[in-house]
């Protein structure tokens, strides 16, 4: 998919959008990626400068804006929404009016007069690809008519197309976006936004979505389970855990009864750093819907799966639940998408008592499940401090505690400061109310003992 040097704009989508669904097999023998087709099909139309009295026709309404850099080539093709449509370019004080068909015409460059371009009228298509660090911005927003944006290898780092609702083919890699809102896009049919640096690009509004390059981004997880017209995902060079490779999988749209064979490639080449990662993950679930997984590079499949995870429901459920002498801080009940994590949840012993784990043998207080799959119902377990030393004695009141110097107390004759190893670090005499300097020990936990009686004390 991904070529290099520049390209000549199509004329494809406009042809291919008008195929009728029943020919998905025969559109499958022509329907490349974009890339593919720019020099094959052009439809050449002579741009014709015309008075400034014919400027009068042009809906000024429908803008387009570019950001350039001042005296730099910017280059630029463009079609109309259908055939003798008008537009006006502004370049500075020079406003040069074209007469546009609906089939590209040939590429122009204009030497930027000012820090500003700006495109009038009814545009439908707009080209301004491989224009490099010379286009920092684009406003397509005042065109709510636009179906074709080019802005492929420019330095834009935001892209605004929420007014934009006609759109079908979006070209807009090699970028600086770091993300990408196109749930307002409901009638798009090609979206290549790869090498950018999305991190997060829901897709689940683009139902009609065909074609689909999101590789060379940010992306942890990729849900594709809406797209049931998907036909090929490019979704290689991201940063997926192997769960989240397992999930993307589970969501890919079942196709066992569609005439066509569609098309995954997850891993560039079999040299790939990711390539581990993603053969870890459990590759059936995806061949068994009808899907090829391919190695971008060579288009072979790509075999060597070990994974055995099955796809999860929907929501799981994490319950977590505090045994004898001891509470919970947190939301002890939750319900989670497979693949998150869940909140923390942090298990507080009683005075006297000590978090051993939880029942499912973790011993991490606060707890953060982290990547979950499946169903957590789990306990936290609690044991009496003076069982761990070997001491049978009752609960010692003591305050602030957590601290950060000392305690307040009522001594019983003799205070006794332990490690939790049992190690005696500090002893005092002292009867009655007491105050506790701890504040040459290091921060940790600590036993205090005085008489009968004993605290746990968190020294931070």
């Amino acid at each position: 998919v991904h070529t290099t040097g520049e390209m000549v704009c199509p004329n494809a989508l406009t042809l291919y959008t008008t195929q009728s669904r029943n020919f998905k097999s025969q559109q499958n023998m022509i329907k490349q990626p974009l890339r593919a087709l720019f020099a094959a099909l052009i439809y050449p139309l002579a741009i014709i400068a015309t008075p400034n009295a014919l400027r009068a026709e042009v809906n000024m309404q429908r803008i387009i804006t570019l950001t350039v850099k001042k005296g730099e080539e910017i280059k630029l093709d463009l079609s109309g929404d259908a055939p003798g449509t008008k537009v006006v370019v502004e370049n500075g004080t020079a406003k040069e009016t074209l007469e546009v068909d609906k089939s590209w015409v040939h590429r122009k460059t204009y030497i930027a007069a000012e820090t500003t371009i700006t495109i009038y009228g009814n545009v439908g298509r707009f080209y301004c690809g491989y224009n490099y660090g010379n286009i920092t911005a684009l406003d397509v927003s005042r065109n709510t008519e636009l179906k074709e944006l080019y802005c492929f290898d420019n330095q834009i780092s935001t892209l605004d197309l929420s007014k934009n609702t006609a759109l079908t083919g979006l070209y807009c890699y090699g970028n600086r976006l770091t993300e990408l809102d196109v749930s307002k896009n409901i009638n798009l049919i090609e979206l290549y936004c790869y090498n950018n640096r999305i991190k997060v690009l829901d897709v689940s509004k683009n139902r009609l979505l065909e074609l689909f390059d999101c590789s060379f981004n940010q992306l942890t997880a990729l849900d594709v389970s809406q797209n049931e017209e998907l036909e090929e995902v490019y979704c290689y060079n991201n940063p997926l855990t192997t769960v989240a490779w397992d999930l993307f999988f589970c969501s890919l749209p079942d196709h066992t009864a569609v005439s066509w064979k569609s098309k995954v490639y997850p891993i560039e080449d079999v040299a790939s750093p990711n390539k581990a990662l993603t053969l870890a993950a459990n590759g059936s679930t995806a061949t068994s819907k009808s899907w090829k997984i391919l190695y971008r590079n060579s288009g072979s499949p790509v075999e060597g799966f070990t994974g055995q995870r099955k796809c999860p429901p929907p929501f799981l459920t994490l319950t977590y639940h505090a045994g004898p002498n001891g509470s919970l801080e947190g939301e002890t009940t939750q319900r989670v998408k497979p693949g998150t994590s869940s909140t923390s949840v942090k298990a507080i012993p009683m005075p006297g008592h000590e978090f051993t784990r939880w029942s499912d043998g973790k011993t991490d207080n606060p707890r953060i499940d982290n990547e979950v799959m499946s169903d957590i119902d789990v306990t936290a377990e609690f044991q009496s401090l003076a069982s761990v030393m070997g001491w049978e004695l009752a609960p010692l009141p003591v305050h602030p505690n957590p601290t950060q110097h000392g305690i307040h107390m009522v001594a019983g004759g003799t205070v006794t400061v332990c490690s939790l190893g049992g190690d005696t670090l500090l002893t005092v005499a002292a009867k009655g109310e007491f105050y506790l300097d701890l504040g040459n020990l290091p921060a940790g936990v600590y036993l205090v003992r005085t008489g009968n009686r004993i605290a746990r004390v968190v020294k931070r």
